[in-house]
């Protein structure tokens, strides 16, 4: 019968006697990490301030009032793609005119993401400190 192999004991050599602990690799990683988590918030710290230099110029100061006038502008978008959207229900017997209607429903429903989408970015940029509001 052959010997049992001892492993990494051969030769009454401790694992890991080969110049090398045995925690250097999760050490060295460890490190990597820390000098990509360095980087990446630095990043972060230079991205925030270039938003904030930049959007703050452009923007200025936002009001309340501003917020409110821009929150009913988006709700009549709102209403006025529904109202339209509801308007197919006369076209179920004269289907007509359908394309037309359905050009004007795109048309509207365009608007309104794309005011409903600006104002989340600009919900964003003032939850991040890009934008100043006032009363």
């Amino acid at each position: 019968m052959p010997p049992l192999d001892s492993g990494p004991f051969d030769d009454n050599r401790r694992p890991f006697d080969d110049d090398r602990r045995p925690f250097d690799d999760d050490r060295r990683h460890f490190d990597e990490d820390r000098e990509l988590r360095r980087l990446f918030f630095e990043i972060d710290h230079r991205i925030t301030n270039l938003n904030t230099k930049r959007i703050s110029s452009a923007t200025g100061n936002v009001s309340r009032g501003q917020l409110v006038a821009l929150c009913s502008t988006i709700a009549g978008l709102r209403a006025a793609y529904i109202e339209k959207v509801l308007s197919l229900t006369d076209y179920a017997t004269n289907p007509d005119r359908l394309s037309d209607t359905v050009n004007d429903i795109r048309t509207t429903r365009e608007a309104y993401d794309e005011a409903l989408e600006g104002f989340n970015a600009l919900r964003h940029a003032i939850a991040r400190g890009y934008i100043t509001v006032i009363e």
